[in-house]
């Protein structure tokens, strides 16, 4: 049992160094490891550890008996924390364990210039355990969070909900009864092209800006707006063009699901240049697949797609780009669509 009510006006702690000496010990599975040492592994002991590996959600059963062995009512307020250059005011942590129910209700605090509240229930049942877990950030400003140098992160007002609701003995079971909502918008920002090819708009960007010798070298790339707009029923992510980002010199909307209980991805990224001499990117790359696992995304390439690619980009080197100015046309209406408002309305 523990019971505890901490207030403080500072907690203040500078110089938090990772040893990057220091090797993490590695965890090794003593069943799988034993069967590959004595040679015993069989076709399908082998096609089992293959499925395993792509699988980030396991079946093993999750021991939830420590919420009845536990009795918690701790509380703990502090006006301002600091860790190194990270900040966080007005921080509120209540959080009770009892009779086999965990609740923090109302954890709350103040952070990026904006306002952090989680609340969450995890109940013990016989076949498992129930969580209720919802998240509301507001005004968070992406550079006052410090996770990239100042030149390369600006400004990016955040607000972040999350509803979810999910059941089960394991994390596949707890991952397929998996329902809710999570909605993120990110505002105007400037974000370093060293950063965002993160998102892998340099690789389309970058084979614009070739075929196009009037093309600037910028720093930097002006970020106009950021949707993530998920529905999830029963383990199944729904994308209905509800992931967009739109910057001054791209705009995509990605849409297809993921099915959590088999982890399977199917998802399409429809990319739109902006900016340089009028040059549609779907001309040079008409869509992006991912398919896989969630462990191991893979591109998936249309061959038909390809063969257009290269049917319109050889044209462009021997016309001098005349000809990707003209199969662009149409689609210009297109690359100023508000994609971020779409997608804000993909499940209203």
């Amino acid at each position: 049992a523990i019971k505890a009510n901490l207030e403080s006006q500072l907690l203040s702690y500078k110089g938090v160094v990772v040893d990057a000496d220091e090797v993490p010990i590695e965890e090794r599975d003593p069943i799988k490891f034993a069967e590959v040492a004595e040679g015993e592994l069989n076709p399908a002991v082998e096609a089992k550890l293959i499925e395993d590996d792509q699988r980030l959600f396991t079946e093993d059963i999750i021991d939830w008996t420590w919420l009845d062995d536990f009795l918690v009512e701790f509380n703990l307020k502090a006006e301002k924390i600091l860790v190194n250059e990270f900040e966080v005011d007005d921080l509120s942590i209540p959080l009770t364990i009892a009779d086999g129910k965990l609740e923090l209700s109302d954890f709350t605090a103040q952070f990026g210039g904006g306002s952090f509240d989680v609340d969450t229930t995890l109940l013990k049942e016989d076949d498992g355990a129930t969580l209720d877990f919802e998240l509301a950030a507001k005004g968070v400003v992406l550079e006052k969070l410090n996770l990239l140098p100042a030149e390369e992160l600006k400004d990016g007002v955040t607000d972040i909900t999350v509803k979810l609701t999910s059941s089960g003995g394991s994390p596949r079971l707890l991952a397929q009864t998996l329902n809710g909502k999570v909605n993120l918008a990110i505002g105007e920002g400037i974000i370093g092209n060293d950063s965002f090819e993160l998102i892998g708009s340099d690789l389309v960007l970058g084979l614009i800006n070739k075929l196009n010798p009037f093309a600037k070298k910028n720093k930097t790339t002006k970020l106009e707006c950021a949707i993530v707009n998920l529905d999830i029923i029963d383990g199944k992510v729904d994308i209905d063009n509800s992931i967009a980002l739109r910057t001054s010199k791209l705009s995509f909307v990605m849409d297809g699901d993921v099915d959590l209980g088999s982890e399977k991805i199917k998802l399409r990224l429809t990319p739109k240049a902006r900016q340089g001499i009028g040059v549609d990117v779907s001309s040079l790359v008409k869509f992006i697949n991912l398919g896989g696992y969630l462990s191991k995304p893979k591109p998936v390439v249309s061959a038909s797609g390809l063969l257009k690619s290269a049917v319109v980009v050889g044209a462009a080197v021997s016309t001098g780009g005349v000809s990707l100015l003209a199969t662009s046309a149409l689609d210009k209406t297109v690359a100023n669509v508000d994609v971020c408002q779409r997608a804000s309305k993909a499940f209203n």
